[in-house]
């Protein structure tokens, strides 16, 4: 983000599905490709299998006040993320399985080898 704003790299394209409220001048691949192309970099708080209930509130409450931390999210922005809501521990789950299946989707139409 540094080297954009500061002129050393020019952004072409990001790989979100929408413009980043960060570069909104910079547009999307499937802007400039006019194709269907997204890829979003996202994190996730990992727990050991099968954590209690309890666990799973404590820390969803203790990210999501991270995440409406002023600091934190302005930290995040000058690395170039652009932070949104913080999921529940469901939502990550669908979306760990659903990134799986589209990359394993990706692999099988290429041909790729899986690593042994």
């Amino acid at each position: 983000m540094g080297q954009i704003r500061g002129g050393e790299v020019r952004a072409l394209a990001i790989t979100s599905a929408r413009r980043s409220a960060l570069l909104p001048d910079v547009p999307t691949v499937a802007e400039s490709l006019s194709t269907n192309f997204e890829i979003e970099t996202w994190f996730a708080l990992a727990a050991p299998a099968r954590p209690s209930a309890l666990m799973q509130e404590r820390l969803a409450a203790a990210m999501a006040d991270v995440a409406a931390s002023t600091e934190a999210r302005e930290r995040l922005q000058t690395l170039g993320l652009a932070p949104r809501e913080p999921g529940t521990p469901a939502t990550t789950r669908t979306a760990v399985h659903a990134e799986i299946a589209r990359w394993a989707e990706v692999i099988e139409r290429t041909n790729m080898e899986r690593p042994a």
